[in-house]
C-alpha cells in the first residue's frame, strides 16, 4: 500500500501572539520570526499513516508538502518518525494563494510521484481554517473523499472503513481504494514521538524537491486562480489600550467612581 500525507507548516499555534510579525510588504507572517511547527490536523493525518503502516506489511508513506525553504523541517520530522519519503514542492512567490491553488498544486505533486493507494490531509489548516484543500484536491485527483476521518478501522485489500465523526456521534463508511480521507484529531490518533536516533538519521535522508515549473505550473496562473472574496490583506492591529485603576476607600466608593468613569466616557 502506498499512502501520501499532505503536511502543511504554519506558525505554531500555541506561541505568544508577539511572536507573530506581518511583513508589510508581502502582508504574510515575517520569516524567522516566529516558531514553526506541522499543522495539528496534519499531525493526526500522519499518525494514520503510520498506524496503518505498523499493521499493513509493505506500506509505504510519502510525505508531501508546499512550502517555502523552511517546510524541509516539516518533512524531515516525518522522516524521523519512519516516512519513506519525502517531497517538498517548492514555493516560489511570497503571495498567498486559495485553496484551489494549493490543492493544483499538490495534485500535480501526487501524479508526478505516483498515484498512491490513500491520499491523507488535515480536516482543516491550523492558520486559516478554510477547511477546503482536502475536497479540492480529492476533485483535482478524480478521487472519492472521506471526511472528518478519526480512525481507520481495517484496511483489507483493495477497501478500507473509516470511522468518521458526525454531529451528535460516529459511522462507519466502507470504501474502495483509491481514496483521499480528511482527518479530524481523536484520541487514537496523536502524533508518536520520534525516537533520537531516528531524528538524527532523519538529517542524513533526502528531500525531494520540485519547482512549479517541474510540474507544469505557472506561478502567475496561480494567483490568477484565487477565489473572489479571499483575503485581501494581513495586518497587525494598532493597540490603543489603556490601563486605568480606580480609587477608592471601600467598594462602594470604587464602584461609585468607576460609574463616574464610565458616564464620563458615554458608556452607560
Amino acid at each position: 500500500m502506498k499512502i501520501v500525507v499532505c503536511l502543511k507548516q504554519i506558525p505554531d499555534p500555541d506561541a505568544l501572539p508577539s511572536d507573530l510579525v506581518i511583513d508589510p510588504e508581502t502582508g504574510k507572517p515575517a520569516a524567522n520570526k516566529y516558531p514553526l511547527t506541522i499543522s495539528p490536523f496534519d499531525e493526526n493525518a500522519l499518525e494514520i499513516a503510520l498506524q496503518l503502516k505498523d499493521k499493513v506489511p509493505g506500506t509505504q508513506i510519502v510525505a508531501l508538502s508546499y512550502g517555502p525553504e523552511s517546510a524541509e523541517q516539516t518533512l524531515r520530522k516525518a522522516l524521523s518518525l519512519l516516512a519513506d519519503e519525502a517531497v517538498l514542492v517548492k514555493k516560489e512567490t511570497s503571495k498567498l494563494e486559495d485553496g484551489y491553488g494549493v490543492a493544483r498544486v499538490l495534485a500535480s505533486a501526487i501524479r508526478k510521484v505516483g498515484l498512491p493507494d490513500l491520499v491523507l490531509c488535515g480536516r482543516q489548516a491550523g492558520d486559516w481554517d478554510a477547511g477546503v484543500v482536502g475536497f479540492l484536491l480529492a476533485d483535482e485527483l478524480g478521487l472519492p473523499c472521506v471526511g472528518f476521518v478519526s480512525q481507520v478501522v481495517s484496511a483489507d485489500g483493495n477497501r478500507m472503513v473509516f470511522k468518521t465523526e458526525i454531529e451528535g456521534g460516529w459511522q462507519f463508511l466502507e470504501a474502495e481504494l483509491p481514496v483521499l480521507a480528511t482527518v479530524t484529531n481523536d484520541e487514537t490518533n496523536v502524533l508518536r514521538m520520534a525516537k533520537i536516533k531516528d531524528i538524527m538519521m532523519a538529517h542524513r535522508r533526502k528531500v525531494s524537491v520540485l519547482t512549479l515549473s517541474e510540474l507544469g505550473i505557472d506561478g502567475g496562473d496561480l494567483e490568477r486562480c484565487r477565489v473572489h472574496g479571499g483575503l485581501k490583506e494581513l495586518f497587525t492591529p494598532v493597540s490603543t489600550t489603556v490601563c486605568e485603576f480606580i480609587a477608592g476607600e471601600s467598594p462602594a466608593e470604587k464602584a461609585l467612581a468607576l460609574l463616574g468613569k464610565l458616564r464620563e466616557a458615554r458608556l452607560v
